[in-house]
C-alpha cells in the first residue's frame, strides 16, 4: 500500500493539480517528495509519436499525424526512414487525414472546428 501511494504521489506531482492525502488514508513512513523528483516525471510525459493516417495510392509515401508543438498536425513522409515534412499549421489539432483515392493529388483532413478540403497539390 505504501508503494502504491508513493507511486501515485510521484505521478500526480508532475500534474498541475496538487495531490491531497485523504483523511482516511494512513501514510505512515512515506517521506515527502523532493522538488527535483517532482520535476522528473515531465520527461516521461512529454514524448512524440507518429500515427499513420494514409498511404499514398500511387507513390511510396505516407501521411502521418504527430505533435511537435502545441497541437497535432499532418506530416508527409516521402520514403522509408525519411524525415517528416509538416503540411498543416492550424491552431486546432488535426483529427485525421487522407490522400485523395486513386490519384493522391489532394489531402482531406479534419479538425475540431471544421473539415477542410485542401485544393493545393500534395508536394
Amino acid at each position: 500500500m505504501r508503494f502504491l501511494f508513493s507511486a501515485l504521489a510521484v505521478l500526480l506531482s508532475g500534474a498541475a493539480l496538487v495531490a491531497q492525502v485523504p483523511e482516511n488514508l494512513v501514510a505512515d513512513g512515506v517521506p515527502p517528495i523532493p522538488p527535483e523528483l517532482r520535476a522528473d516525471p515531465g520527461r516521461y510525459l512529454e514524448f512524440r509519436a507518429a500515427t499513420l493516417q494514409s498511404w499514398h495510392p500511387q507513390r511510396r509515401e505516407m501521411l502521418v499525424s504527430t505533435r511537435f508543438s502545441d497541437t497535432v498536425q499532418l506530416h508527409l513522409v516521402k520514403m522509408p526512414g525519411g524525415a517528416r515534412r509538416q503540411l498543416t499549421f492550424g491552431a486546432e489539432p488535426v483529427a485525421g487525414g487522407s490522400f485523395r483515392p486513386k490519384t493522391g493529388e489532394f489531402l482531406v483532413f479534419a479538425q475540431d472546428t471544421a473539415v477542410f478540403f485542401d485544393k493545393r497539390p500534395v508536394p
